[in-house]
């Protein structure tokens, strides 16, 4: 059975393609708003909604939820240090409950793929994972003004084993056919596209 993870899913806007691709998705949303929207939209579908986050530990941390749905974020960075700093996004503030890679590995199985895209708080994800998934594609977002916290994922991520990785620009789902896989050495002069992939 083909099981995909879609942590930080938002409005769904990748599940569609999730769907075709997996005989089962797990969607992560921590937003209550969100959250029952979804399970709307998707009932009857392959999708199980989860309302935790992901992060590196089991417990509870602060969303800082925007009045627009796609930044809602973990991160005191993403908000005063990046594109959207100065606007007022972030009006209201939620505890959440938090859980691992680990963890949901342990509850659901192992992925074919696992998409994360939680607006600067994917080192926070992918930290929570402590072994390497030799036959998963891991997708997370990057956006320039994050540039040291891509390294400390890379390097995460290479300390656990993974050797190639590869980019796409925006929000280009691909698949392992169609992602041209390098060394870190080789993709490290790639600063400025939005997605990373490992495997």
């Amino acid at each position: 059975m083909k099981l995909i993870f879609d942590i930080g899913c938002s409005e769904g806007n990748m599940l569609e393609h999730f769907i075709k691709k997996a005989d089962r998705v797990i969607a992560f949303e921590p937003n209550p708003i969100l959250f029952t929207i979804l399970v709307h939209k998707f009932k009857g579908t392959c999708v199980k909604f989860d309302p935790r986050a992901l992060s590196n530990d089991i417990g509870e941390k602060i969303l800082h939820v925007s009045n627009s749905p796609g930044i809602s974020t973990f991160s005191n960075k993403w908000m005063y240090n990046s594109r959207f700093s100065g606007n007022g996004w972030w009006p209201m503030q939620m505890s959440v409950p938090t859980t691992t890679l680990d963890s949901i590995l342990l509850q659901y199985g192992i992925p074919y793929y696992i998409k994360i895209d939680v607006e600067g708080h994917e080192y926070e994800v992918i930290s929570g994972l402590t072994q390497l998934l030799p036959n998963t594609i891991i997708g997370f977002e990057w956006a320039e003004e994050l540039f040291e916290e891509l390294e400390m994922t890379i390097n995460h991520l290479k300390n656990l084993g993974y050797e190639n990785f590869g980019f796409t620009d925006g929000d280009d789902i691909r698949w392992d056919e169609e992602i041209e896989w390098k060394s870190f050495q080789e993709d490290r002069k790639s600063t400025r596209l939005n997605s990373s992939h490992a495997n």
